[in-house]
């Protein structure tokens, strides 16, 4: 049995190339299992089958399905002599793996693949004894809870509760054993249905999300778990994105940090999947990205996701190979460089690619969202008939409302019922009658979810969107002043939430009309008094901005010319002491003395 232990010791190995080390493994089993057939030793036939299923479950090199094939049919093979009656701990092993196996199918619907893990999973439960094997039981545990998370069938919201549980009890567990490391593993994957889920407080789970992958960096080191270190910095990255609280350009720079982290780590050679998925996740952060040009922010996203499509191919992973191409479709309707008829209508067909296939393999929640891009995109397009346009978009938007999963994303739901609103305005516009009132309907519905769940930029978005439509199209001015002031409690939680200047600047630049429009529909509501208050209140801000702006600037030249920031603040303090002397001695009606006016020009 030198080869098995040799195999297993390179399983475990962490030093060098984890890949060379995987294959290092399966050439040492797979010779033990050569010198000795079933019949010499049939436990220890099994034995090698259960190691091999294993580790080809792992394998990086080859074509990953094959090698999932691969896995399957050598546990399987086990179980012919793993039987639950004759030898339960093994047969509990058995069943764990093909659980992980069957996640990790690309062969099948998917569905089904994640319902067979499921009752693997269930299995290997059954058999292990929390009392006598509380670190095994614990780590099927961890897996269900997973198996839980990708689930497909069933009500969303209801799955996500049953992973959070089966994870919470694995990490209890794992406190009890103090095993940091196993917790850390379980505190990693644990952050993934709390930045899904849709009970309790969105903005309270994704800080607990970001808390438990902090958690997990206290043993996932770079130095001492480099791989995994870099799977939590991925994770923190989708954490960042998603995250409400706190300010939205700096969460997006936070975002793109984190996955940066991780992509030195990853590499397309020895960990292709966890490069691609990491690439995929900078794609994202840079369509939402709101510092920088927006036009270089766009590029690098379609960079990024070409370079991920080059690992998630149709053929070898057509999940990813779909979620990229979606991706890739959203980066084409927003692309600012070259001519913009010809990126919206690949988008457009990039789109329409994707949901050819995810039709028969994505959940629906997931193809809700596809539909809603799609959406988008027809709104978006510049070229054909503008109605014939608008009439795509609205039929994709209600599509999505209709395919979407109700106990899903309440707040992914409620954004395709705002852009439903936006396009049902735009056909009412072109002549449609009954459009206006459903489009103010859907508006002020999705209004009233977002300033609910504390959605700040949504809050401002819909509000705008909100009062310029009942400004403009039927001169309901005081539901028009109310939907202004609640996109205006947006601006100001995302204006104070924003730590660096350029974030504060940018979150005015969105709302700059916001103010005078609000001021003129308060004025045309006979709310003078409100107008007032809305129109200084903008004014406020504008001048709070520049004065901060001058500070940075100030402080800018203090580092850079010491010399010139004296003399500057020296002629500022000259400056205003001739100021109170003019006040002082200046006399009803009369000019300031001349000598009094030359050392303030001398001093401006």
């Amino acid at each position: 049995m030198a080869q098995r232990h040799l195999g297993l010791a390179y399983i475990r190995r962490t030093l060098g190339p984890h890949a060379e080390n995987v294959e290092r493994a399966i050439a040492a089993l797979e010779a033990a299992l050569d010198a000795g057939g079933a019949s010499d030793s049939p436990i220890q036939w099994a034995t090698l089958q259960q190691d091999l299923g294993s580790a080809y479950i792992e394998r990086v090199y080859g074509p990953r399905p094959e090698n999932v094939e691969k896995a399957i049919t050598f546990l399987d093979r086990s179980l012919g002599v793993f039987t639950r009656e004759d030898r339960p701990s093994d047969w509990a092993i058995t069943q764990h793996n093909l659980g992980n196996a069957y996640r990790s199918r690309l062969v099948g619907p998917r569905k089904e693949n994640i319902e067979r893990a499921i009752s693997c999973f269930e299995g290997a439960l059954g058999a292990r004894d929390r009392a006598t094997s509380p670190q095994e039981y614990a780590e099927t545990l961890a897996s269900l809870g997973q198996a839980y998370f990708e689930r497909i069938l069933g009500q969303r919201g209801d799955n996500l509760e049953t992973a959070i549980q089966y994870q919470r009890q694995a990490r209890d567990i794992f406190v009890g054993l103090d095993r940091l490391d196993l917790r850390s593993t379980v505190d990693h994957n644990l952050a993934n249905p709390y930045l899904e889920r849709t009970a309790g407080i969105r903005g309270d789970n994704i800080e607990t999300a970001i808390e438990l992958l902090r958690e997990a960096l206290d043993a996932r080191t770079r130095q001492s778990r480099p791989f995994d270190w870099a799977a939590t910095q991925h994770s923190l990255g989708n954490a960042y994105f998603a995250r409400i609280k706190g300010g939205r350009p700096e969460n997006l720079e936070e975002s793109i940090a984190a996955y940066m982290r991780a992509v030195e780590v990853f590499s397309q050679q020895q960990t292709p999947r966890e490069w691609a998925e990491t690439q995929y996740g900078l794609a994202g952060a840079y369509l939402r990205r709101l510092l920088g040009d927006r036009g270089d922010n766009v590029e690098e996203a379609i960079y990024r996701l070409q370079a991920a499509l080059g690992v998630f191919t149709r053929e070898t992973d057509e999940p990813g190979w779909v979620r990229c191409t979606l991706a890739l479709g959203i980066a084409f309707t927003d692309r600012v460089h070259g001519p913009r008829s010809r990126a919206l209508e690949k988008g457009i067909d990039l789109l329409t690619q994707a949901l050819g296939v995810l039709e028969s393999v994505a959940s629906p929640a997931e193809l809700a969202a596809g539909r809603h891009s799609l959406g988008n995109a027809h709104l978006a397009r510049e070229g054909g008939d503008r109605r014939q346009n608008v009439d795509k978009a609205i039929a994709c938007y209600k599509q999505a409302l209709i395919d979407d999963d109700p106990t899903s994303s309440r707040i992914i739901r409620t954004e395709t019922q705002h852009n439903l609103g936006i396009a049902l305005a735009e056909r009412a516009a072109l002549g449609v009658k009954g459009d206006l009132d459903e489009a103010i309907d859907c508006l002020q519905d999705a209004l009233d979810v977002f300033v609910a769940a504390g959605l700040a930029g949504n809050q401002r978005v819909t509000g705008i969107a909100l009062g310029d439509l009942l400004s403009r199209q039927r001169g309901r001015w005081e539901q028009a002043v109310s939907a202004y002031q609640a996109a205006m409690a947006g601006t100001d939680e995302l204006y104070a939430a924003s730590i660096l200047q350029e974030g504060r600047e940018i979150e005015l630049s969105v709302s700059s009309n916001l103010y005078a429009s609000g001021a003129y529909a308060g004025c045309r509501a006979r709310e003078p008094r409100s107008a007032v208050v809305m129109l200084e209140q903008g004014r406020g801000r504008g001048l709070t901005a520049a004065l901060s702006r001058d500070r940075a600037d100030l402080e800018q030249v203090r580092q850079l010319n010491p010399g010139a920031y004296e003399r500057y603040v020296h002629a500022a303090r000259r400056m205003r002491d001739v100021d109170a002397a003019q006040t002082r001695h200046r006399l009803p009606g009369k000019a300031p003395a001349s000598r009094m006016t030359r050392r303030t020009e001398e001093c401006r």
